[in-house]
């Protein structure tokens, strides 16, 4: 995979937007029955028959024990090398900014943009929507060109996202909002 590595990171990258989707689509589904905290419940119960199944499937021994991952080692290593330093900034202040501010997306839509949680919960797996295909289009673009530039895109659209979601007039603003910053996560 060395002359498409982009679009094969962002094709494997993307199957993990198809099970956040199927996440979303089990959370209404289950908030239209029920409130949050029956949610909350089930997940936490359907969440050990998974790990059991994990378990079972696992080609290799489980072992609990501690290790050391080296850290400091091996920020040292990536901070040494010119791009990949530049890379690993960018990607900080990203996972800080963008990633800190998912959780509230949902509560946001709904107090602030009036949305039901069942629609709050549908406009949130939009997000998951876009990466099944903005990732492998970002791993393309990776290919072609240089991977800070379309990591700083990601970025740029990133603000012009979160500005129409929270600066824009409700709730005109709320899914294109959304969306953009969503294709702008899933391009990083």
């Amino acid at each position: 995979f060395t002359a498409r590595r982009g679009q094969a990171f962002g094709l494997l990258n993307a199957s993990i937007d198809l099970a956040g989707l199927s996440a979303a689509a089990a959370a209404i589904c289950v908030l239209a029955i029920a409130g949050w905290q029956l949610t909350v419940r089930i997940v936490a119960v359907a969440v050990l028959p998974v790990l059991a199944v994990l378990w079972y499937l696992s080609r290799e021994p489980i072992q609990l024990s501690r290790f050391d991952v080296g850290i400091r080692e091996t920020a040292t290593r990536l901070l040494s090398f010119g791009q990949i330093k530049w890379i690993t900034l960018a990607y900080i202040f990203y996972m800080v900014t963008v990633q800190g501010a998912v959780a509230f997306i949902p509560t946001l839509l709904a107090l602030e943009h009036g949305f039901s949680e069942t629609a709050a919960s549908a406009i949130f797996g939009a997000m998951f929507a876009t990466g099944l295909v903005v990732k492998p289009l970002a791993g393309r673009l990776s290919d072609r060109f240089p991977r800070l530039y379309v990591s700083g895109t990601g970025l740029l659209f990133a603000t012009v996202g979160l500005v129409l979601l929270v600066a824009a007039p409700p709730p005109i603003s709320a899914l294109p909002g959304v969306l953009v910053w969503a294709a702008s996560r899933k391009l990083f």
